[in-house]
């Protein structure tokens, strides 16, 4: 077994483009949250965007340590 990073973390950058695809939606002026709610998102992406810093020396997906998601807001 030969381990490619390359392709490795191209798999992890994609997960992690998923996470803040789907989280864009808190960063729009007309989004519900609350300011504090706001301020744990972005803190939230910024976690997501370092994942591959954190991470640097994983060779396995399953071993990838992902940030918790802040509550999404309830109507």
């Amino acid at each position: 077994w030969l381990f490619q990073s390359d392709y490795f973390w191209e798999s992890i950058r994609s997960a992690r483009n998923k996470r803040l695809y789907d989280s864009d939606w808190t960063q729009l002026p007309d989004s519900p949250l609350t300011s504090e709610q706001k301020q744990e998102w972005t803190a939230y992406r910024q976690q997501l965007r370092e994942v591959p810093e954190t991470n640097a020396g994983v060779t396995i997906d399953s071993a990838i340590i992902w940030p918790e998601k802040p509550p999404t807001p309830r109507n």
